[in-house]
């Protein structure tokens, strides 16, 4: 057998050694692995593998929604004091304007009762 005919001969082996593997995987119902899904089908089946993956998959959605409602939460109460700030820098720039303002008035009164007008 020349060298050539003995990595494809090796090839080919191997690739029947992983289909044997996965045809003569174990096999277990889903609804042991998926119990809380009324809307999967509880008369499939498939491999551990996949069952262990599905498993994987449900931890990490939870997971994530879990973080996703944190950061909307930390959202909120920023967005909360933001407004708040907001609100009490308006107030006090009103406060500040106002006493600009009728500090003028007054200067202008005065101004005017001096000059007899």
């Amino acid at each position: 057998m020349m060298l050539s005919e003995r990595s494809a001969f090796c090839r080919r082996m191997e690739r029947h050694r992983h289909m044997s593997e996965i045809l003569s995987a174990e096999m277990t119902p889903f609804k042991d692995v998926a119990k809380s899904d009324n809307d999967l089908d509880p008369q499939a089946w498939v491999t551990v593998g996949v069952a262990k993956k599905v498993t994987e998959l449900k931890d990490s959605v939870s997971y994530l929604r879990t973080v996703q409602r944190n950061v909307e939460q930390r959202l909120d109460a920023q967005e909360y004091t933001n407004a708040q700030l907001k609100k009490e820098l308006s107030d006090w720039l009103k406060r500040e304007l106002w006493a600009v303002l009728n500090c003028r008035g007054r200067w202008r009164l005065w101004r005017r009762g001096c000059s007899g007008i």
